[in-house]
């Protein structure tokens, strides 16, 4: 395996030169080149991805705003199977999501935890939020977790996950997936090597759903979804079958069992099924939603598309 040079990313990421002159200063992306190069020399298992994923994730570092500098924990180079081959992900960490978030104003502090087996913890949810973590340090097992934003007024928004959801989380990871076909071993598998992270990650994320929106929610929302090519599909999917769970005609209770799978995590196959029966259990299939037949059948084409950046994307010749 032969060390990565500078140059190598200097050169693949100078077809790009316009694009990133735009987003991002060239004393950074030095730096950035930099810590990619540090990083990837001193991981065996990272040498061996695709330059060609190398490059964009220094690409994505200058999309999301994120820093490789491993000493402020905003995100880091981590190395994936997919389809038979080692390729490097850009891998957001949830200081990285939180920096972003208070960057845009949305919330002035972010705070994300796990809670252990032992400790004592309560929590409201509705028109009175109350949280109340108090750690005993006697396990090591996670049971829940949680992120409290706090808002620009000085009010709090919380969302708290249990062990049952973040396990279906992680179930969908496609590392996941392939250490269970027996394909990668255990220290590869970001959901074992950073359990704690990825907890605190997912309910984070879960948490942006919530937060008011600003000019500056491009950049979050960058980091969020190059984080869920992890997973399957996109937010704007996700978004779409909970609309039309609903507007469909199932029982509450129904509802709330799909809307769990929808929010928890799905993938194409569970998404194309799932889309389809809730089409055809539409209690008025004329107007589901704010849709007439016609704009149903044009939304159902334009969202049943995973709206991301396909993963060879940022490093196509230009038209």
């Amino acid at each position: 395996m032969e060390n990565i040079k500078i140059a190598d990313v200097e050169s693949g990421l100078g077809h790009y030169k316009d694009q990133l002159d735009k987003i991002i200063s060239k004393e950074k992306l030095i730096r950035e080149v930099g810590f990619a190069v540090q990083a990837a020399n001193s991981n065996k298992k990272l040498l061996e991805c695709t330059r060609a994923s190398i490059i964009k994730c220094v690409y994505n570092v200058a999309l999301t705003g994120l820093s490789l500098n491993p000493i402020k924990k905003e995100a880091a180079m981590v190395p994936k199977y997919i389809n038979g081959e080692w390729q490097a992900i850009l891998f957001p960490m949830y200081q990285g999501i939180a920096k972003l978030l208070t960057d845009t104003g949305s919330v002035t502090s972010i705070q994300t935890a796990v809670v252990f087996q032992g400790d004592e913890f309560e929590y409201e949810l509705g028109l009175r939020q109350d949280l109340v973590h108090k750690p005993k340090h006697k396990s090591k097992v996670i049971e829940y977790a949680y992120a409290i934003g706090r808002l620009a007024d000085g009010t709090f928004m919380i969302e708290v996950m249990d062990l049952e959801t973040l396990d279906y989380i992680r179930d969908c990871s496609e590392t996941w997936k392939a250490y269970k076909k027996g394909n990668i071993k255990e220290g590869d598998v970001i959901w074992i090597k950073w359990h704690d992270e990825m907890c605190r990650k997912s309910v984070l994320k879960r948490l942006c759903k919530s937060l008011p929106k600003t000019e500056q929610w491009k950049q979050v929302q960058e980091a969020i979804n190059l984080d869920d090519e992890e997973y399957t599909i996109s937010h704007n999917q996700e978004d779409y079958l909970l609309s039309l769970i609903n507007t469909s005609s199932y029982d509450d209770d129904m509802k709330a069992i799909m809307e769990r799978k929808v929010t928890a995590g799905l993938n194409p196959t569970e998404f194309e099924v799932m889309k389809k029966d809730l089409v055809e259990c539409q209690v008025n299939p004329v107007h589901a939603g704010h849709y007439n037949q016609k704009e149903l059948s044009t939304h159902l084409k334009n969202v049943g598309q995973d709206n991301r950046k396909g993963s060879g994307s940022l490093f196509e010749p230009e038209k």
